[in-house]
């Protein structure tokens, strides 16, 4: 296969989805605050009674756009702008949107959000940390305050967690993510042709003694196949 698309039955793009959310996942429960940035598009769009119009969304589309969005608190559009200065003359202006209408693609989950502010750093920041102070704190800072102090603790506590088992992991092949492989392996296993996943279904068999995956409860004889597997097919 060269392209996503060649894979049989839209696998190639479900494989694409779940790397992705693996990944984003993997990044929240670490405790970072995830960002994404990505070019706007005009689609076409046609009403039920056949009006049709244009508006501006994200330009990552498909499964992957999907999950983002579903991820994101926020959807924000930056916008240059062209005005008329008090003189009469045409000048830029940049625009942060937080409210999406029918001809652009924004919107957050808090409701306390102004339509749209000028492009400015700290006026974002504030915008922010408004919305969440007055709907999700009912306007109490310093309730807000000790929530923010208690989530930096709980990720320093976080990041030493994956520390952790990101060096263990290199010292010891036994401390392996027994999930994770298994994952790997169906994965590695659907993304063979259907002549070559007949030909090794023998193999791993005999290496794991079954082809339920999930039943394998060998990390690093899991690992071990998907090694077997990438060398030789």
């Amino acid at each position: 296969y060269k392209t996503l698309g060649d894979v049989p039955w839209g696998a190639g793009y479900a494989m694409l989805g779940d790397a992705v959310s693996d990944l984003i996942s993997a990044l929240d429960m670490a405790g970072y605050t995830l960002w994404f940035i990505t070019h706007d598009k005009d689609k076409k769009f046609e009403t039920k009674d056949g009006l049709s119009y244009d508006k501006t969304v994200l330009s990552v589309g498909g499964r992957v756009g999907d999950i983002i969005k579903n991820d994101s608190d926020f959807i924000v559009f930056i916008e240059l702008a062209k005005e008329l200065d008090d003189d009469g003359n045409v000048v830029d202006k940049r625009y942060i949107h937080f409210r999406g209408d029918g001809a652009l693609e924004a919107g957050g989950r808090f409701e306390n959000l102004p339509e749209k502010i000028e492009y400015d750093a700290d006026e974002f920041v504030d915008t922010i940390k408004t919305a969440i102070l007055k709907d999700g704190f009912d306007g109490d800072s310093e309730k807000m305050e000790e929530a923010l102090e208690k989530q930096k603790v709980e990720f320093e506590e976080k990041l030493e967690e994956v520390k952790v088992k990101k060096e263990s992991a290199e010292s010891n092949d036994e401390s392996l993510d027994l999930e994770v492989l298994q994952k790997e392996l169906q994965v590695t296993i659907k993304g063979l042709s259907p002549e070559s996943r007949k030909a090794v279904a023998p193999e791993i068999k005999e290496k794991l003694g079954t082809l339920k995956v999930k039943e394998v409860t060998d990390a690093k004889l899991i690992k071990d196949v998907i090694d077997y597997i990438k060398e030789n097919y």
